[in-house]
């Protein structure tokens, strides 16, 4: 019996040993960090202050954007300063017929 069309004369796979696989392998090892610039991107909590302090001029609101002023336009303060903002949603969300509940729930 002769060899069939389909098969070639030669044989076009060869054996190739794992450690020249390995050796043969290009991993580029440097990533890039996304550098978050801190003028251009705030924090969704600072745009919700910012938005309520054009919507809500209650008394109770500018209190409680008073205490907070500083410390929520980037990642970094919201996350250092996370239980001084919570202390004052608490105490500001306590405050009997509150007209800023809207501005501090959302």
């Amino acid at each position: 019996m002769g060899k069939s069309s389909r098969h070639k004369a030669q044989n076009v796979h060869h054996f190739v040993p794992f450690s020249e696989r390995i050796s043969n392998v290009n991993i580029d090892v440097i990533h890039q960090i996304r550098r978050i610039d801190d003028e251009t991107e705030g924090t969704l909590f600072g745009e919700c202050i910012t938005k309520w302090t054009e919507l809500d001029l209650t008394d109770h609101f500018s209190n409680f954007r008073r205490e907070i002023v500083g410390q929520v336009q980037t990642y970094e303060q919201l996350v250092h300063h996370k239980e001084e903002i919570i202390l004052a949603l608490k105490t500001h969300l306590n405050v009997q017929n509150s007209l800023a509940l809207n501005a501090l729930l959302e």
